[in-house]
């Protein structure tokens, strides 16, 4: 059975599509919340989480884009928003500020754009793009 399975045998996370990044939503928030005050934010920080962790998996563990695969979190089912989707509104975000975008700076991706890039392509085109979520 697959992991990601097992967290639909849940009460109330039989009709998520990423019923673990949904657990992890809702078991984390309160806790965050009361630690440092996120209010409205939260939803925007988890889905930009779970890109970071996404592409940083792709990029640790497939040094080949075409052969690319990661966790979908539950930002994957917001794809489909176009330019309101967290994914891409994040590789924008990168794409705008190129070098200087902190986490190139602080090493990720091996602090280079075009790695960002072509991992962050290949996750759209290979992970986001299959997903029969809509």
């Amino acid at each position: 059975m697959d992991r990601l399975e097992l967290f639909k045998m849940l009460p109330g996370y039989e009709n998520y599509h990423a019923p673990r990044s949904e657990y992890l939503f809702k078991a984390l928030q309160p806790e965050l919340e009361d630690l440092i005050f996120l209010g409205n934010s939260y939803e925007d920080l988890f889905d930009r989480f779970e890109i970071f962790y996404s592409l940083t998996y792709a990029d640790q563990s497939n040094r080949n884009a075409e052969h690319i695969w990661a966790p979908p979190g539950r930002f994957g089912w917001k794809g489909h928003l176009g330019s309101h989707s967290p994914y891409e509104a994040l590789s924008e975000e990168a794409k705008q500020q190129g070098t200087s975008w902190a986490p190139l700076s602080a090493g990720l991706f091996g602090g280079s754009a075009t790695r960002f890039d072509e991992i962050a392509t290949a996750f759209r085109e290979r992970v986001i793009g299959q997903l029969q979520w809509f």
